[in-house]
């Protein structure tokens, strides 16, 4: 906990709220994400994009990637940058 605390800007961390990150999980894991920990670790800032705005977001990378977002992100989490540049 203490190096993701570490890796993250104080604004990134205060931009966190616990309701809106849960309900990303749980959406994720109903989508059967299996790397939530690592996007923890390595893309935090994407728990301060809000819900329904991830979800706008997850929807149309996932239609963009042929439904195969996730798998393809799991394989490189680079990708997932690309919910800041739509």
């Amino acid at each position: 906990m203490d190096n993701i605390l570490n890796k993250y800007s104080n604004s990134v961390l205060r931009m966190l709220d616990q309701n809106n990150t849960n309900r990303i999980v749980e959406f994720l894991r109903k989508k059967n994400c299996i790397y939530i920990d690592d996007i923890f670790q390595d893309y935090l800032d994407i728990f301060t994009i809000g819900y329904e705005e991830f979800i706008e977001k997850f929807n149309f990378l996932n239609e963009k990637y042929d439904n195969k977002f996730l798998e393809i992100a799991e394989k490189n989490m680079n990708i997932l940058e690309e919910f800041f540049n739509n």
